[in-house]
């Protein structure tokens, strides 16, 4: 199984993800930092499974659909992690 997880920078690296797709032969393509609204249903021979939603950058999995069938779902919330929590209070004081 191929995987590939790659982190957009604020969705700015966007337009790299078709080729990423089709250039390395991936049967499941991670996504970090996504704008949901912004992503299409598929990327060459991989789906969409899911995004997250109710953050302006989020999560998606992309996975090849000849290999793999999607039968659920679901994204939930965790608690920050210590280093999140005392970056936050670093940077906004």
């Amino acid at each position: 199984m191929r995987v590939i997880s790659y982190n957009l920078r604020k969705h700015k690296a966007s337009g790299e993800l078709l080729a990423l797709a089709r250039n390395h032969d991936v049967d499941a393509l991670c996504l970090q930092e996504v704008d949901a609204s912004d992503l299409p249903e598929t990327l060459g021979p991989l789906h969409l499974a899911h995004v997250t939603k109710g953050n302006r950058l989020g999560l998606a999995v992309y996975y090849r659909t000849s290999r793999f069938t999607a039968l659920d779902t679901q994204s939930f919330a965790l608690k920050k992690s210590m280093h999140d929590r005392s970056w936050h209070r670093r940077t906004n004081g």
